[in-house]
């Protein structure tokens, strides 16, 4: 099975009355290409998390991506700390880190465009890749399901 190790993206994370010291939060990111017929969004950065059910982009994506309304399904999507949603969905090609390219249906959400960052869920990422999170050592491994 292929695998990498990254180190994890460290975030200031401001004081506040919880936490007067502030924090420094380990973040697993990983670089991102996203493709749809030719035309592509790269160095996306990536937040891992086993948390999130589908893989999302930012919602302006579409537009680079070309990809039209009529390449468009909607699907509502539940989270814990927000409200839940219908966002669109959208046939694309994901290129993580070292691996070959899969093909995944994401989500495109606008929540996302401030931050032109995007959300690695389960479905499209973590069912074709085995992760193994240690932040206490600073690092992450990613291997491929799809070796095996």
């Amino acid at each position: 099975m292929a695998q990498f190790q990254w180190s994890y993206s460290e975030t200031d994370l401001p004081p506040n009355d919880a936490f007067p010291q502030g924090i420094k939060a380990k973040r697993a990111v990983i670089w991102a290409t996203l493709e749809h017929e030719g035309k592509e969004v790269k160095d996306i950065p990536c937040l891992i998390d086993t948390g999130a059910d589908y893989c999302q982009f930012p919602e302006c994506f579409l537009s680079e991506l070309g990809i039209d309304d009529s390449d468009i399904k909607c699907a509502p999507i539940d989270a814990i700390v927000v409200a839940s949603a219908v966002i669109p969905f959208a046939s694309v090609t994901l290129t993580i880190g070292g691996f070959d390219s899969l093909p995944i249906c994401a989500g495109f959400s606008k929540e996302l465009n401030k931050h032109r960052a995007g959300v690695l869920g389960f479905f499209g990422c973590l069912d074709q890749f085995r992760i193994c999170l240690d932040p206490r050592n600073g690092a992450f491994v990613i291997g491929d399901y799809r070796d095996s």
